[in-house]
């Protein structure tokens, strides 16, 4: 019902809320072989902070959970 229809509203005394899909970052660390190789593979010089950091990614995903919709701009018609 969500996938086609969008968040649905839940009864909150306190605020309004709904349930739906809600974007979420989601970082992936590198394995112990991936630094170790990456530190190997640096230059004398390079900073090694910069090299590790590097390895993680940011990805983007999805999860299904409650929260607080952002309020509708009005245009002032």
């Amino acid at each position: 019902m969500v996938k086609e229809n969008g968040p649905v509203p839940v009864k909150d005394a306190k605020r309004p809320r709904v349930f739906g899909f809600v974007e979420r970052p989601t970082v992936s660390k590198p394995t112990q072989e991936q630094v170790d190789a990456a530190i190997d593979a640096a230059d004398a010089d390079a900073d090694l902070h910069a090299v590790i950091g590097d390895l993680y990614k940011t990805k983007s995903g999805t999860t299904f959970r409650d929260y607080v919709p952002e309020p509708e701009e009005t245009n002032g018609d």
